[in-house]
């Protein structure tokens, strides 16, 4: 990717829910993060993103207290590696 072409932007929202989540492959994530630096427009959705995985997550975890105990676990230590690959992503 190159730093703000209509085809790095394309890029960026091919990528955006692996990049959020953590998942992208390094290179990709790398590329996101350098065309983001130079583009305003990709920095914004991003943010916009992020807000909404955050308030998703949020609602999640406010939901736990009414699932059986094992269920409750396994969603709240899925949130968890969720929340860690994605601080790793940004």
């Amino acid at each position: 990717m190159s730093t703000t072409s209509t085809t790095d932007c394309a890029a960026v929202a091919r990528v955006i829910g692996a990049f959020l989540d953590g998942e992208a492959a390094p290179h990709e994530r790398d590329a996101v993060t350098s065309h983001v630096a130079a583009c305003a427009s990709c920095a914004r959705r991003i943010e916009s993103e992020r807000r909404v995985h955050e308030a998703l997550s949020a609602k999640l975890r406010a939901s736990l207290p009414a699932l059986p105990e094992g269920a409750r676990r396994r969603v709240a230590a899925a949130l968890d590696d969720a929340e860690v690959r994605a601080r790793r992503g940004r």
